[in-house]
């Protein structure tokens, strides 16, 4: 169902309460564009004027208030949904004082293109019911709603789908009604410039013909100079806004790069011929651009081959064209007229090609002799050449795919052809590696495709400055489009991650119509780390666990042998897993709370009297749930193969874990069958996955440069972030105590990392923790933080995961701001309880959000720990680390450690950054 049904159907029943009214002009001070929506012609924008609430409804208490929008329109002969929503706060809405909420003067809609058919066009007040949870789930969805409010509508289309799944889960998760609303859909002539008015009342109790606007306000009176505003009833005011031209053309970048790119080719003989290129690129992209009017694409082609031909003419005439080159939004000053650029009809690919015409070979024929031909073709292909990814198939169309149709996804070095979807820039980087004659790996895990066989890994090889052989991937596209249909493309080397970027791919029932040339998506690979890598610890194993909707795939191969799987699993699910891992939460958190911890005292150093028999018979409720979890999870034929795969490797092997799905508590597993209540024999936890493998949990999807964070870490000397809450010495068996936990660590770091660290930082409770977030460019190596973690509602799409650093302040993801990046790639250690909690379901948490602000990634607790373990578990992984140890080896020999005196609780910390992460020393 889409989220227009959703929303309307949603309206219809509360239709009667409400009175739908457009202003006219005669009751408005603005004078308004009387022109009436054309095709081809027009834009269109919703702003909410301005919004009345009165005090009667315990708005931002027990109801929240949500201003949604939508606008569904044609474009590409398919039906396009724009969602947008925003909470209380973000649309600006304040008390006036009298206990009243009022708004003004909210962009709902970013200029949107009216190029035929019917334009649909929403937006209302969602009043939902709920707990706190639905105010942060709201403020999340609010932040995916700005990443849309960008110009390029063609750069924000990615984030629509995720969107509107979440309004859709947001609507249906609290008790709810749409409190006020219009829906409605236009047709050419149908809409203009103006006001309309949604009030909660009916018509006998307001009469219309006593409204007014002034200054975009709703007022109330016989007249416009006598009227009042409007108090007695909840309304909205919105702006419909219908214009002929846009004015941010400096932020249409797909289409103003590659000109500019052009020009400045033509600027200098020696790079010209790469302009024709560069030209068409942008050209393509004119015809393609879903945020142009067809009048408004007519003019900017016209005006960019203009000046493209204009600087071909410079360049015979002079040698060089003028160094002044004019952006988009200089050459859109002067435009034309609208009616002229509507009689000339859209541009053809035969104007394009007749601007830049496709070189499909290199046509040696004015060549005198052969050694000259081949000489030209050589000197040609090494100026065209670049790495490149496209898809081969009888039933591919530039990025669209036929269902059920077989393609090669390949990755190669040439010249690209029309149909590559992606091009690899930042050549002169990748002829550095090149020219070392390395090795790279390639995986790729594609969303609405299977693999043809089991090949999901493949090498690349380069053999003096070329690939040895293009790298070829068999896949079969599924029956029915899916959403987020694609490729995640992954380069590693030995294991370690380099790069991580999505390639979208449309999946369709046929293809009825041919399109255009592909805008290919021009990837930036940072491949200065690319050879550094090249002495990274392989992973002797790698697994790779997606989802496509409830179906979960698993992608394995194991380095040392080279086997290379593919499984589906068919008996578990996303929703069974999560079920699943919170049994087993359930049955381990109370281990934080078990008596051997209310002694107050280092349980590491000096353990509490009695403390073995307790260790014990902890470690065998661990295994015995690590047992039944296994077992579990075996019940899946192929997910059971998986684990016994993995459970034979040899002790020591380094297993790197990567999902968006599935975090497990992999380190509890235990390939025995063992129950404390039946078994009398001691388990043999030498068997744990925690104990036999270096584990590295990390994160598919999120997109971009791990080399970057890495090297910056690598190269930076130690800063050591100490964040606290203060209040933990202040509770329970800690008060009076001569032992308190956050003063422990605090003397231990003020002792023990002298010479060790170029800095060190301690924060204690909100003020300075907050501080310490909010800064730019943080240049830690290492943020700790121990305070008490909190995971509300788990493993539900709505679930509030949250660390309280004081008391009564809670920081939750969306607390963290990703548009500051950490500058040093910094390890984010969370020593909390259910700091990593991760569901199958969720949307979000702290591991992504922290790896948005360039961290390298998390330690983190999959099951609460208790206060003094905590404490001194991080003081002793903290000191090795710095002590010259990777961190991976750090963790794993310091559970090793806990574990041979039968203490379990060192299984609970999850590695989800490289384990070979290690703090920078000069000698």
């Amino acid at each position: 169902m889409s989220l227009w049904t959703t929303l309307t159907g949603w309206f219809d029943k509360d239709r009667k309460h409400l009175i739908y009214h457009v202003m006219d002009q005669a009751h408005v001070d603005l004078k308004l564009n009387p022109e009436s929506l054309e095709a081809g012609c027009h834009y269109i924008r919703l702003r909410l004027a301005d919004m009345f609430l009165r005090k009667e409804v315990a708005w931002g208490q027990s109801w929240y208030p949500a201003v949604h929008s939508i606008i569904r329109f044609d474009f590409a002969e398919r039906s396009v949904e724009i969602p947008g929503i925003a909470d209380w706060s973000r649309v600006g809405l304040q008390n006036n004082g009298n206990g009243d909420v009022v708004g003004h003067n909210y962009m709902l809609t970013q200029a949107m293109p009216f190029n035929g058919g019917v334009v649909s066009l929403g937006a209302g007040l969602i009043a939902l019911e709920g707990q706190n949870y639905l105010k942060a789930y709201l403020k999340t969805l609010g932040n995916l709603t700005d990443l849309l409010m960008v110009p390029q509508l063609s750069a924000a289309m990615k984030i629509v789908e995720p969107l509107t799944l979440g309004i859709q889960e947001l609507v249906g998760a609290g008790n709810g009604h749409i409190h006020l609303g219009f829906y409605n859909s236009y047709s050419a002539g149908e809409l203009s410039d103006g006001y309309i008015a949604i009030i909660r009342a009916t018509g006998e109790e307001l009469d219309t013909d006593r409204l007014w606007v002034v200054k975009d306000q709703l007022r109330v009176g016989q007249s416009m100079a006598e009227s009042k505003p409007l108090d007695k009833f909840d309304y909205m005011l919105l702006r419909t806004e219908v214009f002929k031209t846009r004015d941010d053309w400096e932020k249409l970048d797909s289409i103003n790069e590659p000109f500019q790119e052009s020009l400045k080719a033509l600027s200098d003989p020696d790079t010209a011929a790469q302009a024709p290129r560069h030209i068409r690129q942008a050209l393509l992209r004119v015809t393609q651009a879903p945020e142009l009017t067809d009048a408004q694409k007519r003019m900017v082609f016209n005006k960019l081959k203009e000046n493209y031909e204009q600087a071909k003419i410079d360049l015979a005439y002079a040698g060089a064209t003028n160094s002044s080159l004019p952006t988009l939004k200089e050459l859109m000053r002067h435009q034309g007229k609208i009616s002229n650029a509507l009689s000339e009809g859209l541009p053809t690919l035969a104007e394009i090609n007749s601007v830049a015409p496709v070189r499909q070979s290199i046509d040696p024929s004015y060549a005198t002799t052969a050694d000259e031909s081949l000489e030209a073709v050589a000197s040609a292909e090494a100026v065209l050449s670049e790495f490149y990814f496209a898809l081969l198939g009888d039933a591919v169309d530039g990025e669209r795919v036929k269902c059920e149709s077989e393609v090669d996804l390949v990755f190669n070095y040439g010249v690209a052809s029309n149909n590559a979807l992606a091009i690899i820039k930042q050549a002169e980087e990748l002829d550095k590696a090149r020219q070392q004659n390395g090795e790279l790996g390639l995986s790729v895990i594609p969303t609405g495709f299977t693999f043809r066989d089991e090949a999901w890994f493949r090498k690349i090889k380069f053999v003096e400055g070329n690939l040895e052989a293009p790298v070829s991937f068999k896949l079969r596209a599924d029956a029915q489009p899916v959403k987020n249909s694609g490729f995640y493309i992954i380069f590693d080397r030995n294991g370690f991650v380099l790069y991580e970027f999505h390639l979208k791919v449309e999946l369709v029932s046929a293809l009825d119509e041919p399109a255009l040339v592909s805008a290919r998506v021009p990837v930036n690979l940072n491949l200065d780390e690319l050879m550094a890598g090249k002495d990274r610890t392989q992973r002797t194993a790698v697994l790779a666990i997606s989802a496509l909707g409830q179906t979960l795939n698993a992608y394995y191969r194991n380095n040392e042998t080279q086997e290379t799987r593919v499984y589906q699993f068919q008996t578990i699910d996303r929703d069974m897993l999560a079920k699943r891992i919170g049994k087993t939460s359930a049955k381990l958190s109370p281990v934080a709370s078990d008596d051997i911890w209310s002694e107050p005292c280092n349980p590491i150093t000096s353990p509490a009297e009695g403390s073995a028999q307790a260790y014990e018979d902890l470690l065998k409720r661990v295994v015995t749930e690590g047992s039944i979890l296994y077992a579990d999870l075996s019940e899946d034929e192929d997910l059971g193969k998986l684990l016994d795969k993995i459970s034979a490797l040899q002790t020591g092997s380094v297993v790197q874990i990567s999902t968006n799905c599935a975090f497990l508590p992999w380190e509890i597993l235990y390939p025995r069958s063992y129950n404390m209540e039946r078994d009398d024999d001691p388990p043999q936890e030498q068997e744990l996955w925690g104990n036999r493998f270096l584990i590295e949990s990390l994160l598919i999807g999120e997109i971009g440069d791990i080399t970057g964070p890495f090297a910056a870490h690598e190269h930076s000397a130690p800063f050591v972030s100490l964040n606290f809450n203060p209040t933990i010495d202040e509770t329970g068996a800690f008060e009076g105590s001569a032992y308190k936990p956050v003063a422990d660590q605090i003397s231990v770091a003020q002792n023990s990392y002298a010479g060790k660290v170029s800095k060190l930082e301690i924060n204690v409770g909100k003020e300075a923790i907050k501080k310490m977030i909010a800064q730019k460019n943080y240049a830690a190596t290492l943020i700790y933080f121990y305070c008490h973690g909190q995971s509300d509602g788990t493993f539900i799409v709505t679930q509030d995961e949250k660390l309280e650093v004081d008391r009564n302040f809670y920081i939750d993801p969306a607390f963290i701001d990703n548009s500051i990046n950490f500058s040093n790639g910094p390890i984010i250690f969370l020593n909390s309880c259910s700091s990593g909690q991760y569901s199958p379901l969720s949307l979000t948490n702290f591991f992504s959000r922290f790896k948005e602000k360039q961290a390298l990634g998390l330690i983190a607790t999959s099951f609460p720990v208790p206060a003094t373990f905590g404490a001194a578990f991080g003081e002793e992984l903290i000191k090795r680390y710095l002590d010259g140890m990777t961190i991976g080896e750090a963790l794993w020999r310091l559970r090793r450690e806990l574990l041979q005196e039968k203490n379990p609780v060192g299984l609970f910390y999850s590695l989800q950054c490289p384990f070979e992460t290690r703090a920078h020393h000069e000698n």
